[in-house]
């Protein structure tokens, strides 16, 4: 039974799994304060237009299992600062709160390397053409571009990127690249595309959610479906660690003080920020399917 930091415990005791209700439902983020602390226009990139008094308020109150965050940023910002030698990127990115929070989290880790962001560009959710930014991205003379995208529009910017003959290397900083649909719609264009997510878990408890999981469901675990197990699991023994008097502040304290966890999704610990740390790897697609680059 590992322990946790500090007083609290975390019963580690996975005898045995018994995943229940619609798998469909899986948790992402444990979200136990205001989720609406930010507001803004949804056209414009003026990001000082969020209310950074209630996000720092109420960020304490976010913790998330799934890799996100500073720790995802470095990994990708040293991986093409290091490894790939890159020095002066693009950025593209969904105005919405994802991607601004990825696209912000890697600028700050890529210019503390000594990188240079020579431009950056958005698009609204449910955008249908991007060739515009992609346009000003192919006359910036940048290394290469980052992406901030989901799933659709991925799709979009693969094959808008590769229609303007857009030189450039595309690397995602989400895993979008790697979702069955985008690989099956964009083809061709998804060839090269760099991208990182979570290492996949090992080890046994891995094993014995995903056992017990289609053992219930009859399909492998959807995405997300360990990492919202792990999480309502951790609430679960925080509510029992505080007993009668539990509140919002008291499951907070007892999550940020859990250390190597051994989840359903890999071994769990939140840093100061709430970010899970885990192992991640750098994929890129070849010939239409993923491909490991390597694991940190």
């Amino acid at each position: 039974m590992p322990a946790v930091r500090g007083h609290f415990r975390v019963q580690q005791d996975h005898d045995s799994y018994e995943p229940s209700g619609d798998p469909r439902s899986s948790v992402q983020r444990c979200y136990l304060g205001n989720r609406s602390a930010r507001r803004g226009s949804q056209n414009g990139v003026d990001q000082s237009r969020f209310d950074q008094s209630q996000t720092d308020k109420c960020r304490r109150f976010h913790l998330s299992c799934h890799s996100l965050g500073q720790p995802r940023a470095k990994v990708l910002a040293e991986y093409i600062y290091h490894q790939r030698g890159l020095r002066k990127l693009a950025v593209i990115y969904i105005y919405n709160e994802g991607g601004i929070g990825g696209s912000s989290a890697f600028k700050a880790q890529f210019t503390q390397l000594g990188g240079t962001i020579v431009l950056e560009e958005t698009y609204a959710q449910g955008a249908s053409d991007v060739r515009v930014q992609l346009t000003k991205i192919k006359a910036a003379n940048a290394d290469g571009v980052i992406v901030g995208s989901y799933p659709p529009d991925t799709v979009l910017v693969m094959q808008q990127a590769r229609e303007l003959q857009l030189q450039q290397s595309l690397f995602f900083t989400t895993e979008s690249p790697q979702n069955p649909e985008v690989l099956r719609e964009a083809g061709d264009a998804a060839n090269g595309a760099v991208y990182i997510l979570a290492a996949p878990a090992a080890g046994e408890a891995p094993e014995r959610f995903t056992r017990a999981y289609e053992g219930k469901f009859k399909h492998k675990p959807e995405l997300f479906a360990a990492e919202g197990y792990d999480i309502m699991r951790l609430i679960a023994a925080a509510i029992v660690a505080a007993g009668p008097s539990h509140s919002g502040p008291s499951i907070r304290d007892f999550l940020y003080q859990v250390r190597n966890y051994a989840g359903a999704s890999g071994t769990i610990t939140f840093d100061q920020n709430g970010d899970v740390i885990k192992p991640y790897a750098i994929k890129t697609i070849e010939a239409g399917s993923p491909k490991t680059i390597f694991v940190k």
